[in-house]
């Protein structure tokens, strides 16, 4: 395991801080380090043992995997926003990999698609597949170009500290078009009665963790256009992104501590003044940010009849995201011998993604709703002198958390044989679904391990093992309590809650929470940015 951070032990922090950051995934990270550029001290607390959230790199049998991080969108050009923020909160430290092998090979029932990530590679092969239906494709490709460009009016209400922001969500309402408010599925049926177009358009919606009915088209608008200018990976792998981003913290005297869980957000009266560490130890801060979920920092908190009007009686419509499943496959033999390619892998069992999910949510013996497949170690520069002779494949497909509930309350790695006994069963099904593509692959198999809902939740330590935060539905986007600061004074969120799913949303999340935090300050600071 490649570790970043430092080890929390009691004594080990400061008593005051000038702000304290709850959790270390890339919101919180970019947050944290864009204060630091301003001479901010900060902490960061992570109850797990390396920093980085989606991030992490983890070992097992000679093997390793990034956890979440496979490819990223605008980081190609030294021009993308995107790029930018990662440049400055590095320092330039961190370094990318763009992958050629840009096509997404999408599978519904026994129907093939390959989808370029570019705008217009894309634009040519939907049209190639459906001829008829060229007009419906250039509007499609239109709309999602709209929304994207439509950057700062999404976010300029987030980057503004209240009253200001009211104004400016007003604005992001009244300005947006309708469409924008809709389902994924309803704009796809206001553009084509072709339900296998429709299907091919919404087939990658594992990106985000819902399918058409319930996604927010303008979720989904931002993950296709994400991948426009290309894709690239971390050099080094998805740990090397918070490795690259601490020193900027600590050169400010801030700390980023590992083994450090919050146990409580300390309040005097409706202003928060610190945290509670490992149930005793008190560090204390004027500027309290959490970047471990709306919901999981609604927990550190008391129940108090102000934050019970203020935020918990509003969050009813709110969704938890889906879990997902995840299997870590080594293989015997290198990239080449092997003929892996950096494609993506999305399979469907027919075109309709909503009777799909539904089926198997029932039912988990029915069909897999959608897998998603790729070869990690085909993506990494370095793969080949670390690890000879040796590949990664890696198969996700979504699971309801609800499945695992009989071992909610059992320890990571002794969870029984029941345990044991069904995620044997799921790992049979995922390697079928790797063998569908390649079964050449069978003889190479060497190692699997399956995380569930529940892995999820013990390393990241969200409310059921979640892949996604808040579901990101069109109720999510309109919510306004999803900004920076809190009816909590002094108390601010960041991460992906605030902005969307993804490595780069949250970054962005960071940024906006920066922005509030700053003040008028944020202006000359993160002009640079161009937000």
């Amino acid at each position: 395991m490649k570790r970043t951070g430092k080890r929390f032990r009691p004594g080990s922090a400061d008593s005051q801080y000038d702000v304290i950051i709850i959790g270390s995934g890339i919101g919180s990270l970019v947050c944290a380090a864009l204060l630091a550029l301003r001479n901010r001290r900060v902490c960061v607390l992570e109850q797990h043992y390396t920093t980085g959230g989606l991030t992490q790199t983890f070992e097992r049998a000679g093997y390793e995997w990034d956890i979440g991080v496979n490819a990223i969108g605008g980081v190609l050009r030294s021009t993308d926003q995107l790029r930018r923020l990662f440049d400055m909160v590095s320092s330039g430290r961190l370094q990318w990999t763009a992958l050629p092998d840009n096509e997404d090979q999408v599978y519904i029932n026994d129907q093939h698609y390959s989808l370029p990530a570019g705008r217009e590679a894309l634009r040519s092969n939907l049209k190639a597949y459906f001829p008829l239906e060229h007009k419906a494709i250039d509007r499609y490709i239109s709309m999602v170009d709209d929304l994207a460009g439509r950057t700062r009016q999404l976010y300029a209400w987030q980057a503004l500290r209240k009253p200001y922001a009211a104004v400016a969500e007003l604005w992001r309402r009244v300005g947006l078009p309708a469409w924008a408010w809709q389902t994924t599925a309803e704009v796809m049926n206001s553009l084509t009665g072709n339900q296998m177009l429709a299907s091919v358009l919404t087939s990658r919606w594992g990106n985000y963790g819902l399918p058409p009915a319930q996604s927010a088209f303008l979720m989904h608008a931002l993950a296709v256009s994400h991948f426009f200018s290309g894709r690239a990976c971390p050099q080094g792998g998805g740990w090397a992104i918070a490795d690259s981003i601490i020193p900027t913290i600590e050169a400010a005297g801030g700390d980023v501590f590992t083994y450090a869980k919050v146990n409580a957000i300390t309040l005097n009266g409706r202003k928060a003044v610190g945290v509670v560490v490992d149930s005793s130890e008190q560090i204390r801060a004027p500027i309290i940010i959490s970047g471990a979920g709306l919901l999981p920092t609604l927990q550190l908190l008391p129940r108090s009849e102000f934050l019970q009007n203020s935020l918990f009686s509003r969050l009813g419509h709110l969704k938890l995201s889906t879990g997902h499943l995840a299997l870590f496959i080594g293989l015997k033999g290198d990239a080449q011998t092997l003929g892996l390619s950096q494609q993506t892998y999305w399979l469907s069992p027919s075109p309709r993604h909503d009777e799909n999910l539904a089926a198997f949510d029932k039912d988990p013996g029915a069909p897999l709703p959608l897998t998603h497949i790729t070869f990690p170690s085909s993506r990494a520069v370095s793969w080949p002198d670390q690890y000879p002779g040796r590949s990664t494949a890696q198969v996700l497909v979504p699971a309801r958390c609800e499945w695992f509930d009989n071992w909610a309350q059992t320890t990571w790695n002794q969870r029984g044989d029941g345990y044991d006994q069904l995620k044997s069963v799921f790992t049979d099904r995922l390697l079928s679904q790797l063998l569908k593509v390649r079964p050449d692959l069978e003889a190479a198999l060497d190692f699997s391990e399956l995380s569930t809902p529940l892995s999820t939740r013990h390393f990241l330590n969200n409310i059921q093992g979640e892949m996604f935060g808040l579901a990101h539905t069109p109720a999510r986007f309109r919510e306004s309590v999803l900004h920076p600061q809190t009816p909590v004074s002094n108390l601010y969120l960041t991460g992906s809650d605030v902005v969307t799913a993804g490595l780069g949303g949250a970054a962005r999340a960071g940024m906006l929470t920066a922005s509030v935090v700053l003040g008028l300050e944020s202006l000359a600071h993160l002009s640079v940015l161009r937000f």
